[in-house]
């Protein structure tokens, strides 16, 4: 009996507006997958060989983390070297412009002046 995925599995069009599907995001996301398993390898969580069938619970669980998974990369918003900000740049846009009054290191809050008269 050969067993189906669950069908309310998210499906690629769920995604589709992303840039999940270009060649850049595959590869990395396809790097990302390599190094997971890596990782779960490394601290004995999996083991480098599969049985030759896959148990119904074995399917849940990774219908499970797909969905985790596919949910986390639909959410992420993939930020590219090009869009970041240098350590050293000064971004405008996160800065307004104060003025800056000369007895502003004297500036006592009207509540604390109160308190001390």
């Amino acid at each position: 009996m050969k067993m189906s995925v669950n069908k309310d599995i998210v499906t690629v069009q769920a995604v589709a507006e992303t840039s999940l599907y270009s060649e850049n995001s595959k590869l990395r996301q396809t790097e990302a997958v390599e190094y997971f398993k890596t990782l779960l390898k490394r601290n004995n969580l999996i083991t480098s060989k599969c049985s030759s069938s896959i148990s119904h619970e074995a399917m849940l669980m990774g219908e499970e983390l797909y969905s985790y998974v596919v949910d986390m990369l639909a959410e992420k918003n993939m930020i590219h070297d090009e869009e970041l900000i240098h350590a050293n740049e000064v971004c405008e846009v996160f800065f307004e412009s104060v003025e800056v009054d000369s007895l502003s290191d004297e500036y006592e809050p009207e509540k604390k002046r109160q308190t001390f008269r």
